[in-house]
């Protein structure tokens, strides 16, 4: 018997509506979070063997590295 063969679950691509609600919740621009969600987007994709929830772990990602962010800057 073969093992069984799965096609790959790949992540969406760039999500500009996560981006926007990104910007919204951390007080980030829309352009910095995008470019920042973009950045850990990339990286997980590019390092993942399962890709289905690297939108969901590159938005925490990037919400938490701007909340950091704003708090280091405003503090």
């Amino acid at each position: 018997m073969q093992p069984l063969s799965l096609a790959p679950v790949h992540a969406r691509v760039f999500d500009e509506q996560v981006a926007e609600t990104i910007a919204r919740e951390t007080g980030a621009s829309v352009e910095l979070a995008s470019r920042i969600y973009g950045e850990e987007l990339r990286i997980l994709v590019r390092d993942a063997r399962i890709t289905q929830f690297v939108n969901v772990l590159a938005s925490r990602r990037a919400r938490m590295k701007l909340q950091q962010y704003r708090h280091q800057h405003h503090a």
